[in-house]
């Protein structure tokens, strides 16, 4: 066991054994947790009928949230998986997500969202109705996160790529919720190898504890007034936790947020509006969130060198070749607009476009361009911003043809497919490793939306006997299995 310096990094919170606090007597186990794998979890889909293939214990404090009572269970390794019916994510990481207190038709921002457990969170927490903007600095990081948004099958939200001070500074105090789950040492992460034992250092520390005051910073003035924001971290480390929430506290501008139901035991006996749990106590492997209200004005310089969007022009209906994708009754989803950018048609939720300045950013993408023959379209960047006026029924300039977007496939149940095929089991499992299915399969010739057990996998194409694979090579694994 490594010889480490908990007075240090615990500061305060160590020898207060009162509720979230840790004794000095319970210090053996915890640091025993601490280096062990914790329980593995998961957390539920709404919409999701589909019966789970392993035995779970609800999390205390997220009702979607389960435990698996044989942690030797892979959950990723599963077709519900695949088709989204849970989100595998560590207990811990739940409970900022119970702390932000999400209420449809609210205005949502993840600061820092991929790889997108909190953001699909979120997402689905809003029902439909009201609109989340996920931002995440690292553009590397992008994919994984607009993926894990897509297969929630939500159409309300967008995803942007924005360092906090730029982005505060273009939305001002926009959002009734402000979520910062902040790049941190993540000590809790070392059990599983994420993490080195170089984040148990005062280096460490203080290098993220200086980044998250400035993010903290920046997140704080986005939150309008008596709005909400929730701040989170996977450390144990005082410095990143407490002394970034002490410093709002005191400012006067903020308060605690009203303790939810059943949190008081994890409350912190350090900050008030602050929890922890532990990897000793709690099955999980440890975490700090805190959730605070606004009690008054926080508006951010806005950035007026921003293009307003009073210049973005709405697209009236689907083009042709897209629209017979889909069944003659479908409608795009309430309280979204449709936009091209010269390469994608977007879904952009309504309010969206009532309130955000100028940021660059991407909606839920239906159809891409292939193949767009003219330089101008093949060298464009989109910018989510100069979006192009385009006819009720046109296409883009020199565009040979769309091809659908992964995204569109999920929205199923909003934008249901006009042709769509069932697989089986065996079936999925291969679909799902990204090869074609050759089986007779009853379809019409084009594309289709391939589903198991009347969940949406992906897009397919039907062309001589052969349903084609179009899942994106991303979101493909082989040994899949349906069930144990």
């Amino acid at each position: 066991m490594p010889d480490l310096d908990w007075q240090a990094i615990l500061g305060p919170v160590l020898g207060n054994g009162v509720a979230g606090g840790i004794s000095s007597g319970e210090l053996e186990d915890f640091e025993q947790s601490v280096f062990r794998i914790p329980p593995r979890s998961v957390r539920l889909a709404p919409d999701c009928l589909v019966e789970l293939p392993f035995e779970t214990l609800p999390v205390a404090w997220l009702d979607s949230g389960r435990e698996l009572v044989d942690s030797s269970i892979r959950p990723g390794a599963y077709l519900q998986h695949a088709a989204g019916c849970y989100y595998v994510q560590d207990a811990a990481s739940m409970l900022a997500v119970a702390l932000c207190d999400v209420q449809p038709g609210q205005q949502i921002c993840d600061l820092c969202a991929a790889p997108g457990g909190k953001s699909t969170a979120l997402a689905e927490l809003l029902c439909g109705d009201g609109w989340l903007l996920a931002n995440e600095v690292i553009h590397s990081r992008l994919g994984v996160l607009t993926a894990a948004l897509a297969r929630t099958g939500k159409a309300n939200y967008l995803v942007s790529n924005q360092d906090s001070q730029a982005l505060a500074g273009a939305t001002g105090s926009l959002f009734d919720c402000v979520l910062v789950d902040a790049p941190c040492s993540g000590q809790s992460m070392v059990a599983r190898g994420k993490q080195s034992m170089a984040s148990f250092t005062t280096d460490q520390v203080a290098h993220s504890a200086a980044r998250q005051h400035r993010i903290v910073g920046s997140a704080a003035k986005m939150v309008r007034p008596g709005g909400r924001l929730v701040y989170s971290t996977c450390t144990f480390a005082y410095e990143e936790n407490e002394a970034i929430i002490e410093p709002l506290l005191e400012s006067g501008r903020w308060q605690p947020a009203p303790i939810p139901s059943g949190l008081e035991q994890y409350a912190s006996p350090v900050a008030a509006g602050c929890y922890r749990l532990w990897p000793h106590r709690d099955r999980c492997a440890g975490g700090f969130a805190a959730a605070l209200v606004s009690t008054g004005h926080q508006q951010a310089d806005i950035d007026t060198q921003h293009p307003r969007h009073s210049k973005w022009q709405c697209q009236d209906d689907l083009p042709e070749d897209v629209a017979e994708w889909f069944r003659s009754d479908a409608a795009l989803p309430f309280k979204s607009s449709l936009y091209n950018t010269g390469e994608r048609l977007e879904l952009i939720p309504s309010a969206a476009i009532d309130n955000c300045l100028g940021i660059a950013y991407s909606g839920v993408p239906i159809a891409s361009v292939r193949h767009a023959a003219g330089a101008r379209l093949r060298n464009a960047k989109p910018s989510g911003l100069n979006l192009k006026k385009r006819g009720k029924q046109g296409s883009p300039p020199n565009a040979a043809r769309y091809e659908p977007a992964y995204a569109s496939a999920i929205l199923d149940d909003v934008l249901p497919a006009r042709r769509s095929v069932e697989l089986t089991d065996a079936q999925a499992i291969r679909f799902v490793s990204g090869e074609p299915i050759r089986d007779a399969i009853n379809c019409d010739p084009g594309w289709c939306v391939v589903h198991w057990r009347n969940r949406p996998l992906a897009w397919g194409k039907f062309a001589g006997g052969i349903l084609k694979n179009h899942l994106p090579k991303p979101l493909r694994q082989s040994g899949c299995i349906a069930d144990r």
